[in-house]
Formats: structure tokens, C-alpha cells, sequence
């Protein structure tokens, strides 16, 4: 998991709403998903560090 359980679920409750674990873990598959594609765009302009841009 990348995604804190315990932060993503505070969030949602103070916007008064509930979170199901198969959420969460999509949630978490969409982080990584984004990470990934940084780290894709940063190799191919020669950086080792993944900027906002790159995300």
C-alpha cells in the first residue's frame, strides 16, 4: 500500500463520508500508477529526481 489508510480515511469522514476497502486499494493502484509515469518521464529526460511536472 502507498496510500495511508488511516489519512485517506480521516479525509473522507470530515467530508462525512464512508471509504470500502476495494476503494482504498484502487486508490493506492492509482497512486502507483501516477508514480510510475513520473519515474518513466524523469529517466527519459536523464534525472534521477521525479518533479511535479513529471507527475
Amino acid at each position: 500500500m502507498l496510500v495511508v489508510k488511516s489519512a485517506v480515511g480521516d479525509y473522507i469522514k470530515k467530508k462525512g463520508m464512508r471509504l470500502s476497502g476495494a476503494s482504498h486499494d484502487k486508490l493506492s493502484e492509482l497512486v502507483q500508477g501516477k508514480l510510475d509515469m513520473g519515474i518513466k518521464r524523469a529517466k527519459e529526460n536523464k534525472r534521477q529526481t521525479v518533479m511535479p511536472y513529471d507527475l
